[in-house]
């Protein structure tokens, strides 16, 4: 029987602080999942902008592959960088 391969999940903590994201390895669903992790010191306050170069430079460092399945928790969205939380959360997602 052969086992299908199965593609990474890559998990994102998007802070107003630090950003850090997650990849969990599940190449053999039989085996213990791998995972790695790094992560930023990024204060979104001082520049918003610069979230999509920060997202990029920690996708790049987990050897990032089209395809892969992804999941986001934030908590940039409450920075006093924003208005509201809402022009926080699109910032976010719009990075």
């Amino acid at each position: 029987m052969t086992r299908e391969r199965l593609p990474p999940i890559v998990g994102w903590d998007i802070g107003g602080v630090n950003t850090k994201v997650a990849r969990l390895e599940r190449a053999d669903p039989a085996a213990v999942p791998a995972i790695e992790s790094v992560s930023l010191p990024y204060q979104i306050e001082r520049d918003p902008a610069a979230l999509p170069d920060v997202l990029r430079a920690l996708a790049e460092q987990l050897g990032r592959r089209d395809g892969w399945s992804h999941a986001i928790t934030m908590t940039a969205e409450l920075s006093q960088a924003f208005r509201t939380k809402r022009d926080g959360v699109a910032c976010v997602l719009g990075a």
